[in-house]
Order: structure tokens, then C-alpha cells, then sequence
């Protein structure tokens, strides 16, 4: 019997298209949104939507949290 848990399936494809004066947003074959005024508010929606499991962006522009890169790359603090 083959063990299914490991085999890779590819994400559906994230895409904007023009629709002549508006941008629509696509996950696959699944309309996110249409109407969009700009290139940059569709992938926006993608990004907000789409792609549940990255991090957000740090909107305060203030520096970054310290975290944990991997095992061998530890910060002390004093």
C-alpha cells in the first residue's frame, strides 16, 4: 500500500489579468476578486486571501522582532 501523507501536491497557480481597465484576481481557476483598480490591489488580495500561511508584514516600520532563525543561529540577551 503506498503511503499518500508524503507526496507533494503543487498549489493552484496565483495570477492577475487585465480586463482592459480593471485587474482581477485568480487562485487557480477561482475568481478572488475583478473590478480591481490597480495591478498592485490584486496581488494584495492574493497575498491577504490566497496565501493564508505567510507571515504578515510589519506595518509600523519599526524594526523587526527578534525570532529564532534555526538551531545554530541563537541571539542572547543581556
Amino acid at each position: 500500500m503506498m503511503d499518500e501523507s508524503n507526496i507533494l501536491r503543487p498549489e493552484p497557480r496565483l495570477w492577475v489579468r487585465f480586463d482592459g481597465e480593471t485587474w482581477s484576481a485568480f487562485r487557480g481557476a477561482i475568481l478572488l476578486a475583478s473590478g480591481l483598480p490597480t495591478v498592485t490591489a490584486a496581488w494584495d488580495l492574493i497575498e491577504r486571501h490566497a496565501l493564508p500561511s505567510r507571515p504578515p508584514v510589519q506595518a509600523t516600520g519599526g524594526p523587526p522582532k527578534e525570532r529564532l532563525m534555526n538551531s545554530t543561529h541563537v541571539r542572547w540577551r543581556r
